[in-house]
């Protein structure tokens, strides 16, 4: 399917809240996503395993205000919400106070889940570039 032409694509602004600065190790707390004039598009909070909070940067829950009993109610798994993730960031053109971080990210977690369902991880990159 030919891509859309820039001009008519909608920018989408995209935010992370996550355990650390390093993709490699750290995850993602929270995902964000609004439309270029500030309305809100899609809000999730991402429920740690026991493993990621192992790895954690207290200092980055401290800044992110997680806290067990926060993250208790209206929480997802990330493999819960991969499809809604990558549909809003195959939607427009994706801007944000630090895209670059927030995409690396995204890609890290997208990639794991596709692997956990048996395909390539290469299409997150091919689509998201």
């Amino acid at each position: 399917m030919p891509r859309m032409p820039i001009r008519h694509r909608p920018l989408i602004v995209v935010d992370t809240e996550t355990t650390g600065l390093d993709p490699d190790l750290h995850r993602v707390l929270e995902i964000g996503f609004c439309d270029e004039w500030g309305r809100p598009l899609y809000h999730r909070k991402i429920k740690p395993s026991k493993e990621t909070l192992k790895h954690a940067s207290p200092s980055a829950l401290a800044i992110n205000g997680y806290t067990e009993e926060s993250w208790t109610l209206g929480v997802d798994s990330f493999e819960q919400v991969a499809d809604d993730v990558f549909g809003l960031l195959t939607a427009g053109i994706i801007v944000g106070q630090n895209p670059h971080f927030d995409l690396g990210f995204l890609k890290k977690e997208l990639r794991r889940v596709w692997e956990n369902r048996g395909m390539a991880p290469s299409n997150i990159d091919k689509k998201l570039s």
